[in-house]
């Protein structure tokens, strides 16, 4: 906020005008804030990128002015911290921004439900048909599960989509029993057989579970496959969700 001195000016017209412009600075949110300008360049694809920031606080909110390059990028505020920005980038970007942090951070209708965050270019879906397999009757340890009829590992669910990771999988089963899912690619017939990850089903716990199991795309007839590593079930169903940025 400008500090304007009024008690020395004679004219009242002046006057009058300076109140004016006061009250219009003081409704202008953006001179209310404390901001930096930043005019960086990410040479290469980039899952965090740190931004040294200088600030005397944690930036809170950012001002996109420009950007040349790989538009495919996004700041990671969940991650800022005292000293650093952090900014995923699909490619080459120099961006010029603005961050800081406004004073008055809500001006708005409080009451409203925030929306669900997407990265720029991500698609968050389940390949065609989906990534769906069974466990019809009662199987135990070392069943590979099914997709339409089939065994998984003979034939499992081509991957779709590139830089896919799996994000996230859910259960159902006729009874509940405490048994362990193992997540598998290969290129079929089960050709370069490896496991991505696994997890644990308990009785009466969750049947949501978030992931992190990134596709290794050794070749270009990636698919996936799941098997029941340990335990017993009674017609189990299991399905991921993967998450990727290019088709």
């Amino acid at each position: 906020m400008i500090d304007l001195i009024f008690k020395d000016v004679k004219d009242d017209y002046a006057a009058q005008n300076f109140f004016r412009l006061r009250k219009f600075i003081g409704e202008q949110v953006l001179f209310d804030g404390n901001f930096k300008l930043f005019d960086i360049t990410i040479p290469a694809k980039s899952e965090s990128f740190k931004v040294l920031h200088g600030l005397t606080f944690i930036p809170a909110d950012i001002i996109q002015l420009s950007a040349q390059g790989d538009l495919n990028y996004y700041f990671n505020f969940q991650n800022f911290d005292k000293d650093f920005l952090y900014i995923t980038t699909n490619g080459p970007v120099r961006i010029r921004f603005l961050a800081g942090k406004l004073k008055d951070q809500l001006r708005g209708n409080q009451n409203v439900a925030p929306f669900g965050f997407v990265a720029p270019g991500d698609v968050i879906r389940p390949a065609s048909p989906g990534f769906v397999y069974a466990a019809v009757a009662d199987k135990t340890t070392g069943f590979w599960l099914t997709q339409n009829g089939i065994p998984s590992n003979v034939n499992g669910i081509p991957v779709l989509f590139g830089d896919g990771i799996i994000i996230q999988a859910a259960v159902g089963a006729e009874l509940e029993s405490d048994y362990t899912i193992g997540v598998y690619q290969h290129e079929g017939q089960a050709v370069n057989m490896t496991q991505l990850g696994s997890f644990n089903v308990v009785t009466g716990g969750p049947k949501r579970f978030g992931l992190s199991l990134p596709i290794v795309y050794s070749s270009p007839n990636v698919q996936l496959a799941c098997r029941l590593e340990s335990g017993d079930t009674l017609n189990m169903s299991v399905s991921l969700v993967l998450k990727g940025s290019s088709i």
